[in-house]
């Protein structure tokens, strides 16, 4: 892996002097006009995942579909295969989405989904948030980062033939190494961050190298709407070590297809339903319980229940009329809770099969 990444290292560090390219002020501005210009997006990838420790258990591939929004609504299905030693163990079917205040999800085999989460984070579980190949970087915003980290101009570069601009953030010491994020900029592209890299020097020794721990690489790129997106990724992670040297622990390469920008988004897209039987585990509440329908039946047939418990047939005459009176005020405290609950329950139809 060694002679890769140092190869990896060269051509990322070839780094030119001239002031043929916009100022830094320009190249930030123009990040942050083309993240005001992405309202939602959506598209489609396949993901195959190389690991360097082939004997625990790993997601090996997986095909999903995502779509977001700038209001940070997020809606995630994947179907993926769990690999252990040289064999697939299982695949697994996924679907999580956040409406912005609480995220839904559930996981199941290829046939059905069996178990459900409820929480009010937003943590998908996905493997490469696809947001980072365009829009974000350590989960803030590429304008946002450089500003909070002070991020510079340190020269020019070529990726893939093409001129790019590389931007580096105030250098972070550590307690024993130094960091900094460095970012290629493809202006020609309408600021198209085309590499994006955390990198790490050791504290100790001299004349120890920069190397790039962690890398996204986008490739084969369309432009959409004013936005160039990738239709290839590479993301490597790399170990960071006092005394070792820094080793692969694994490499994802990523297919995107049916790229979207800007496409209409409704409130109903980012909310999940429980199917019935799948037992929850409601964060947000402190429970698990297990998923049923209420249909207007049964909450009849449970008031018919209520009213032949509360209302035994073997009591006094005076004790009738006097239960019947309380029973005639529960009726219409629980006939209003009914019709409550089915107006809701109908709204709630309306808006899903809108």
């Amino acid at each position: 892996m060694m002679p890769l990444l140092i190869l990896n290292l060269f051509l990322a560090g070839q780094l030119h002097t001239d002031h043929d390219h916009p100022t830094y002020p320009e190249i930030l501005q123009g990040l942050r006009d083309v993240e005001s210009l992405v309202e939602s997006f959506s598209l489609s990838n396949h993901i195959d995942v190389i690991q360097n420790d082939r004997e625990s258990t790993w997601v090996k591939s997986l095909d999903a579909d995502y779509t977001a929004d700038s209001k940070g609504r997020i809606l995630y299905e994947a179907v993926q295969q769990i690999q252990k030693g040289g064999s697939i163990v299982s695949v697994e079917k996924l679907r999580s989405s956040f409406d912005g205040l609480k995220l839904m999800g559930l996981q199941g085999d290829k046939t059905q989904y069996f178990s459900g989460r409820l929480s009010s984070t937003p943590s998908i579980p996905w493997l490469v948030d696809p947001r980072e190949f365009f829009l974000k970087f350590q989960a803030k915003p590429i304008s946002d980062l450089l500003k909070a980290k002070g991020g510079h101009i340190v020269g020019t570069s070529l990726w893939e033939g093409r001129p790019v601009v590389v931007l580096e953030t105030k250098i972070n010491e550590l307690k024993w190494d130094r960091r900094t994020c460095r970012l290629l900029v493809d202006c020609g592209r309408n600021f198209a961050v085309v590499r994006k890299s955390i990198r790490s020097q050791p504290l100790e020794g001299e004349g120890k190298d920069w190397f790039d721990y962690l890398t996204i690489e986008g490739s084969g790129y369309l432009e959409i709407k004013g936005v160039w997106v990738p239709t290839k990724v590479k993301k490597e992670e790399y170990t960071v070590s006092k005394n070792a040297s820094p080793q692969l622990l694994r490499r994802y390469l990523v297919d995107n297809s049916k790229w979207q920008i800007n496409q209409p988004v409704t409130d109903t897209l980012f909310k999940t339903k429980f199917p019935v039987n799948v037992y929850v585990n409601d964060e947000i509440n402190g429970r698990q319980y297990k998923a049923i329908e209420i249909t207007d039946q049964a909450l009849l047939d449970q008031t018919s229940q209520a009213e032949s418990l509360l209302l035994p047939t073997h009591i006094s005459k005076s004790s009738r009329s006097l239960s019947k009176a309380l029973i005639a005020i529960l009726s219409l405290a629980a006939l209003g809770l009914i019709t409550t609950a089915i107006i809701l329950r109908k709204k709630a139809r309306r808006g899903v099969s809108k």
